[in-house]
This record gives C-alpha cells, structure tokens and sequence, in this order.
C-alpha cells in the first residue's frame, strides 16, 4: 500500500521500460495524468533503487506534458503499461492506493522486494507473462 499527501510536494511523472503497475486507489483522490511526453526526461540511475528493485529501467521529468487527465477516486483502478508517462499533477486529499507491478521480463531480483517494509509495496517478479493479460485501461471494481 502506498500513501500520497496532499501537502504540497514536489512530484515528477516517470515512465517503465518494461513493468506494467496496476494502482487501486483505496481512499483519498487527485488527478492522475497518462500518456505525454515527459518534460526534462532523464534516466533513472542503474544503482537508484528505483531501478534495481521497484521497476527497473526507467526515466523521470518534472512532469508530462499533453497526457489525459483523469480524476482518480476510491475504487478506480488504473493500468499504465510500459513506456508509458504517467504521475498525480494533483492530489486533492490524502490517498492510500495499492500498486501491484507485473515484471513479465524478469528484470527485477525476485525476492528482493522483501528487504522493503511489505505494507508498502508488492512485487510480482516471477509471474510468467502466458498467465496474465493486460490491457491499458481505466475502471472501478
């Protein structure tokens, strides 16, 4: 489970080379933006944690520019494929939300999701891709 204030703080949009996240938002609500072109895009460093254990290859920016906006509340549930720009530009209250990454390559090192405290993150690195299909989309359940 993951938490996102609604202070003021400085968030980025990123995009993943080859991890899908599906993010279920529990409570609280903003405004989550896919797709764009990220803005000051660079790569995430190859020893930032970012990369070696959360999603592997990816880069960062200040923000994506001419994504699609979307209100993000209780039960939505979001799929952001690879490569695909994606950040919250806004949060309007305080949300907790689960992510759960789907790794069909193998990048990351299984088990090593463990070192991290396990209410937070969830990591699905040994799935095998032929089990699972996954389509870029936006619904409740």
């Amino acid at each position: 489970m993951l938490h996102r204030s609604a202070k003021p703080a400085q968030q980025g949009a990123i995009d993943h080379a080859q991890v899908t996240e599906v993010y279920h938002i529990i409570d609280g609500s903003g405004t989550f933006v896919t797709g764009g072109t990220i803005q000051n895009a660079r790569p995430v460093p190859a020893d930032n944690v970012i990369h070696t254990i959360l999603v592997g290859p990816s880069t960062t920016g200040a923000s994506a520019q001419s994504g699609q906006n979307r209100h993000a509340g209780p039960g939505d549930v979001i799929i952001v494929p690879p490569g695909v720009a994606h950040w919250f530009s806004k949060v309007d209250s305080d949300m907790n939300y689960l992510v759960v990454r789907v790794d069909g390559d193998h990048i990351l090192p299984a088990g090593d999701s463990a070192r991290l405290k396990p209410s937070r993150y969830v990591s699905l690195a040994r799935l095998k891709p032929s089990r699972y299909v996954f389509t870029a989309g936006w619904g409740r359940v």
